[in-house]
């Protein structure tokens, strides 16, 4: 009997959580909720009472409007956050997304307050976003995004400078806007991720201000044929300027780091690492005939590295 019962309790153990994980991946699946509104569709997802738009669509129809205002409200719960590619205006959306042609504008309400990474991806074709005072975070990462943001001016910590998106606060810059594709870079500290998607400017220099340059930093960028980055960069990440047709790289002495996959798949015959390096990530010039480190000492990562950083950076 005393071998017996705890074979049983742990049987009963098992079962109860069992039930539990059931009854919790029920209610998660459940926090998505299909929503309609005035013709329009959303789908939404609650937590601590609180909405984060997943998917909006307007059907096409005569009457569809040109400037679309999102409700502050979904499901009588406060619209806080914009989940990721949500107002993708591709034509793959379901229930047939909305009409690029007739929908020009889409407001964000007042009350949001986070853009999630890629919230904006795949809006190809919207004219203008309109972001609200109350927005507090934007992640980096503007996926295929070729539309206009507007940022209420009543925002002190995002400002669209010269058609760039920068987060003020922290000296980030976030977003090109086509209206900026020719123009020279903000004096800013960062680049985000697919920061510069839409830079078309021959020449690409980065100001002297200039510490981070993020991953895919300048994605689907076919003008760019020069790339000078100075000495105040100390870090450039993984990938930031993959598969470009770039013939010249400018290295200035005072960078310290490459990623992995940096400078890969470029259209360069050669290209000089500073002294001041002092890492480079795993084949991060691939595709580059003659590559020269002046660092004798430069710690050169090998692609077991490289795995295992790419697995632990994406848990």
């Amino acid at each position: 009997m005393s071998n017996t019962t705890p074979r049983i309790r742990n049987i009963l153990l098992v079962l109860i959580i069992g039930s539990l994980l059931i009854l919790f991946a029920g209610t998660a699946a459940a926090e998505e909720i299909f929503y309609q509104e005035n013709g329009q569709y959303f789908t939404y997802r609650v937590k601590q009472n609180q909405a984060t738009l997943l998917s909006f669509c307007v059907p096409d129809s005569p009457d569809t409007p040109s400037t679309i205002y999102l409700p502050s409200e979904l499901g009588g719960y406060p619209l806080k956050t914009i989940g990721p590619y949500a107002l993708d205006d591709s034509e793959y959306k379901p229930y047939g997304g909305y009409s690029s042609e007739k929908v020009e504008t889409i407001v964000v309400p007042e009350g949001v307050e986070v853009l999630e990474e890629n919230a904006l991806g795949f809006m190809l074709h919207v004219r203008n976003v309109i972001l609200p005072s109350t927005i507090k975070t934007i992640f980096p990462s503007f996926h295929m995004c070729e539309t206009q943001i507007t940022v209420d001016e009543k925002n002190s910590r995002f400002q669209v400078i010269d058609g760039f998106l920068v987060d003020v606060e922290n000296s980030v810059l976030l977003y090109t806007s086509p209206e900026a594709a020719m123009n020279e870079l903000p004096a800013v500290r960062s680049i985000g991720s697919f920061a510069l998607a839409n830079y078309r400017r021959e020449s690409l220099v980065f100001p002297d201000t200039t510490e981070y340059i993020g991953s895919y930093a300048c994605f689907d960028t076919p003008e760019i044929r020069t790339i000078e980055i100075p000495g105040s960069v100390k870090e450039i990440a993984d990938e930031a300027f993959y598969a470009m047709v770039v013939t010249d790289v400018i290295l200035h002495e005072g960078i310290e780091r490459i990623g992995a996959y940096a400078f890969c798949n470029l259209e360069i015959d050669n290209i000089t690492v500073p002294e001041s390096v002092v890492w480079l990530g795993y084949d991060f010039a691939d595709g580059c005939e003659d590559t020269l480190v002046l660092n004798p000492n430069c710690y050169n990562e090998t692609e077991e590295e490289y795995l295992m950083r790419y697995e632990s950076e994406n848990e």
